[in-house]
């Protein structure tokens, strides 16, 4: 048999079983989907001799047979699309996916129906990797993650999450996100081996502002960590920007603790109530602004979101 290295994105339809969903229904999700990808470039750039696409049902295997890199922009493009697509929609009439991808090797051979078909570990990790992801998620194994990590074109949007335990070992994954794709609330992948037990944050006080008052953020945070910290980020209203022209502004914790530098950084085993405040600035547009609270882990010259709240901010 012949054998190839081989880089898959395995994609699932969520819920697509739930009985509150007619048949009909069902089958005009797998459908649009499949329009989706076909639709998409990697997709429609890539020679049929260089790809492999095994439909699941409810979903579809995708192998590319020359970049790791491929699976991930076609993961891309198809999340984008469907962000579209869901803009407006009820939850039922939404299409949600699972999504992993994996590079490893895999082995061509002729299936029941006298086709060609491929199998292996390439294939088989990948949709345990997707299996754990949560609708909206872009898992990566450290075959693909680590690589798209290093390259300058991803790195800012590649982030490491942790082991997962699958059927017969446990392995290290990464995450894929920004605005426009993926989620990066860390704690709702399936069996992943967290070491985060408690966390919340909160706007306190209020939610309508003037420009020049202080808003007052907590942060509650139990859990190890190597180093890390919290911050802030501002969103501003849709259509504005703040006087710099960017889109966002991070406001830092300027907590300190005992056991790290002086920078606000923290580490280590951390159980603490953080409450601070920022200046909604006089020359900050109006509107309603979006307020990510964050905590972040920091490993060499990684970061990731381990935990997230947003939060909605009236300024009048």
């Amino acid at each position: 048999m012949n054998s190839f290295e081989c880089h898959f994105i395995f994609v699932d339809v969520v819920g697509l079983s739930n009985p509150a969903l007619e048949t009909e229904k069902q089958v005009e999700k797998i459908m649009k989907l499949n329009d989706i990808i076909k639709d998409c470039t990697v997709f429609k750039n890539t020679p049929e001799s260089r790809r492999i696409v095994l439909p699941t049902g409810d979903g579809a295997a995708i192998g590319f047979k020359d970049d790791f890199s491929l699976p991930f922009e076609l993961a891309k493009e198809i999340h984008e699309k469907l962000n579209q697509y869901n803009f407006g929609k009820q939850w039922l009439d939404q299409i949600l996916l699972h999504t992993g991808l994996h590079s490893d090797q895999v082995f061509e051979f002729t299936d029941i129906n006298g086709k060609p078909n491929v199998w292996g570990e390439g294939i088989i990790l990948a949709q345990r990797i997707m299996s754990k992801a949560p609708a909206g998620f872009i898992l990566l194994s450290e075959e693909i993650g680590k690589k798209l990590a290093d390259s300058d074109k991803h790195k800012k949007i590649i982030y490491h999450a942790g082991f997962i335990q699958l059927k017969y070992q446990p392995i290290f994954i990464w995450y894929a996100y920004d605005e426009n794709f993926g989620r990066n609330d860390i704690s709702e992948i399936k069996d992943l081996n967290t070491r985060f037990s408690e966390f919340s944050a909160e706007i306190i006080e209020q939610k309508h502002y003037t420009l020049g008052d202080i808003v007052n953020v907590k942060v509650d945070f139990t859990g190890e960590l190597e180093s890390g910290f919290y911050d802030v980020m501002l969103r501003a209203p849709k259509g504005e920007t703040f006087p710099d022209g960017k889109k966002d502004q991070w406001i830092p914790d300027p907590d300190t603790y005992s056991n790290q530098s002086n920078k606000g950084n923290l580490c280590g085993d951390v159980a603490k109530i953080s409450k601070w405040s920022f200046t909604i600035g006089k020359n900050y547009p109006k509107g309603i602004y979006k307020v990510y609270i964050r905590v972040y882990e920091a490993l060499g010259d990684r970061m990731s979101i381990i935990r997230e709240k947003v939060e909605t901010l009236y300024v009048a």
